[in-house]
């Protein structure tokens, strides 16, 4: 997530705690077969996510977030890995995946210029062997064509070649050390408006371009990042998104296609109330009756502060829990 997000003080205490707590479970969950990797079940057609960043700051699970995930019936819910041991993790995945699915992501864009190639091929290698099949779907890349995801800084404001390989040869290596394992595969790519974006980094042209051809046929899943605060308050329209998400079935075949990240830039406040639930409203209605492969997906990124507990915004839960 590019847009600056409260919680590093608390990821960063969290390496000092011991990460083992958990919360009680909430009555009647969903059963998962014994023996089976929870990777191995199938997502649901059409996925229907929000986002906790906050599960660093216990290395748990608290009862409020289980109660609003079974209140959404089943969501998706993608967890941002801050830059800890993935042992910090290993409960909260756990008591999530009883009440819905999982998305991991390896490392968001806020963090990726932090690490080398080979910190990125330990970080997969640590989480892939902690929490392994518990995760359903791994995000193996986080807004990956963001002018902020590398410390290879071009001369003008023309794309730079050894930024975009810096970024893509981390990403790849997400992407191979996941397959190679047999677990499903999300990109997540981020769009601005054509008045706003800087020259090389256009989203289509962008992933036409760097990502590589097995990953065009291999992924799971192609989402797309959109902040309308980091667009002026610019509302692409349907056609805008239909063409958008035309362009992305055909470049990648094989995956579903949606939203990857949605929300705004901020917190809810009484005076953004009515704006938020304006912005998932719209986001979440829209349907595109000649992409087959459009899935909703969503992920509004303050989901842990805005939904949890579910009476913190009423109107704002009743809206999620209609649309979603």
């Amino acid at each position: 997530m590019s847009l600056a997000r409260a919680g590093g003080a608390l990821a960063i205490a969290c390496l000092l705690c011991a990460c083992s707590a958990s919360s009680s479970a909430p009555a009647s969950p969903r059963l998962i077969p014994s023996g089976v990797a929870f990777s191995s079940r199938p997502l649901p057609q059409n996925l229907r996510g929000i986002t906790y960043d906050d599960i660093s700051s216990h290395c748990a699970t608290t009862q409020a977030q289980l109660d609003t995930e079974q209140s959404l019936d089943q969501p998706t819910i993608r967890v941002v890995f801050d830059p800890i041991k993935a042992s910090c993790y290993g409960s909260a995945v756990a008591n999530l995946d009883k009440y819905g699915y999982t998305m991991g992501e390896l490392v968001d864009s806020s963090s990726m210029k932090r690490y080398t190639l080979a910190q990125v091929k330990s970080r997969t290698k640590d989480y892939l062997t902690t929490l392994g099949g518990g995760i359903d779907l791994w995000e193996i890349g986080n807004e990956v064509n963001g002018e902020w995801l590398s410390k290879v800084k071009c001369p003008t404001q023309q794309e730079c070649d050894a930024q975009a390989h810096d970024v893509m040869g981390k990403v790849e290596a997400m992407y191979d050390a996941v397959t190679a394992k047999g677990y499903a595969t999300e990109l997540t790519l981020y769009y601005q408006v054509p008045k706003v974006v800087a020259p090389g980094y256009d989203m289509l042209p962008w992933e036409e371009k760097y990502v590589p051809s097995r990953m065009h046929s291999g992924l799971r899943y192609v989402l797309v990042s959109y902040y309308e605060d980091g667009n002026y308050g610019a509302r692409p329209s349907h056609a805008d998104w239909n063409r958008i998400f035309q362009t992305l079935a055909h470049d990648f075949p094989n995956a579903s296609v949606g939203f990857g990240e949605i929300g705004m830039s901020h917190p809810i406040t009484q005076q953004t109330l009515a704006k938020a639930e304006d912005i998932f409203s719209y986001y979440q209605t829209l349907s595109f009756s000649n992409v087959p492969a459009y899935t909703r997906a969503g992920f509004w990124w303050y989901s842990a502060e805005d939904l949890v507990p579910s009476t913190k915004w009423p109107a704002f839960f009743s809206e999620v829990q209609s649309k979603l």
